[in-house]
């Protein structure tokens, strides 16, 4: 797999979590369980790209367990729109930590993609020379063979 193809995948998986951003609005019982779904799937995505384990380790220890059900027997005046406000926040919290691994791991890609490219070139700049000194040592042999 090219470094084109890992950056556009992770590229990909960046949109797709600010999509799931978006489900923190919804003040949904159901938070903890996209956190879950949204953290396979980058786990998924960053094995298939062979990323280090360090950013999979990574995806792996970010929490959505703030974002399970209350268990609270009741709710007294207030107290349930305080908490849906706080799962969601930590919901958002959680996804945006998740695209900021996703972030570093798109820069180290483009960072070893130029390592990769400059080490071509000055390998090409090193074979440049030597094939020019050979054509300059064959040039003064041929203008020796035609002077004497």
């Amino acid at each position: 797999m090219t470094y084109e193809e890992k950056i556009q995948i992770l590229d990909n998986g960046i949109i797709l979590m600010n999509t799931y951003l978006s489900y923190g609005s919804s003040y949904n019982d159901r938070l903890f369980d996209y956190g879950v779904g949204v953290k396979r799937e980058v786990i998924d995505m960053l094995k298939k790209i062979n990323a280090p384990q360090y950013s999979i380790s990574s995806i792996q220890n970010v929490s959505f367990d703030s974002c399970r059900r209350g268990m609270l027997g009741g709710y007294m005046a207030g107290e349930y729109e305080m908490l849906c406000a706080n799962k969601c926040n930590a919901y958002k919290q959680s996804v945006n930590s998740i695209i900021s691994i996703l972030n570093q791991e798109r820069t180290r890609l483009i960072k070893e993609q130029a390592d990769t490219e400059q080490r071509k070139d000055k390998q090409m700049a090193k074979w440049t020379l030597i094939c020019s000194a050979v054509a300059a040592i064959c040039a003064i042999i041929s203008l020796l063979f035609t002077i004497f």
